[in-house]
């Protein structure tokens, strides 16, 4: 059996005394497997099976869903807490939510691994979650390049305005001032850079709204109720309730 690295996305009871896992692997993308280590808050695997610890972990089967064979902890779980933590959550549930089964993205994983590296270190959100946004559709080949239109292939100029178009891509816009469906050049060439700074980050923030819309769907996202309703009590709450499989 082969050791990867792995973080847990999410986890749930299955059957009398096992968890239903799902892991973001660095070599096999998101796979879920059955532990059946038991849910007891004693059992040692059980008690490392947390989101936003690195793991190495090793399984076997054929089929949907296989065998949890081996996992340990690479290192503690990170320091994670208040909006901060809420964030987290929200990058799991993106990943939930968007990833197929069982396609390797070892760019993602990396991309994955140093925001939570960020979020640990209380580094700004804003701009670390629009990094991430950014580079989470990049991977999955979901949007193309900023610098230029999608229809015509002319460059992308930083005093006139565009708008995006879902599986298009960045093509010229009607209107000569932002408005909700457009943004300015200069603003989408920091973008591509990953250039966030006070005076774009409301609309990178509209843009990735409007970018992760058709994908993530009309089904609200639980991650984002933690940002205005009452603080989380506790990780298992949104861990094992939280995102439930349709």
């Amino acid at each position: 059996m082969d050791l990867q690295n792995a973080f847990v996305l999410h986890r749930r009871p299955f059957k009398e005394s096992s968890l239903l896992i799902d892991f973001f692997t660095i070599n096999d993308g998101k796979i879920s497997l059955v532990g059946r280590a038991g849910r007891g808050r004693k059992n040692s695997q059980s008690a490392i099976l947390q989101p936003f610890t690195l793991l190495n972990i090793a399984y076997a089967g054929k089929g949907g869903l296989k065998s949890m064979r081996q996992v340990e902890a690479v290192s503690n779980s990170l320091p994670l807490s208040g909006r901060h933590l809420y964030a987290s959550f929200y990058l799991n549930e993106l990943l939930y939510r968007l990833l197929a089964s069982e396609q390797a993205n070892p760019e993602l994983f990396s991309h994955y691994q140093n925001a939570l590296l960020a979020l640990a270190k209380q580094q700004p959100l804003e701009p670390l979650l629009r990094e991430f946004e950014f580079n989470l559709m990049q991977c999955l080949g979901y949007i193309g390049a900023l610098s230029y239109c999608a229809d015509t292939m002319d460059a992308v100029f930083p005093d006139r305005m565009y708008k995006y178009v879902p599986h298009v891509g960045i093509v010229p816009s009607i209107y000569k001032v932002a408005v909700d469906s457009s943004f300015l050049g200069k603003d989408l060439l920091a973008f591509e850079q990953r250039q966030f700074n006070q005076e774009n980050l409301a609309a990178a923030k509209r843009f990735c709204r409007q970018m992760l819309l058709p994908y993530l769907g009309n089904k609200p996202l639980k991650s984002r109720e933690l940002f205005i309703n009452k603080p989380l009590k506790s990780r298992e709450l949104f861990i094992n309730k939280g995102m439930k499989r349709e």
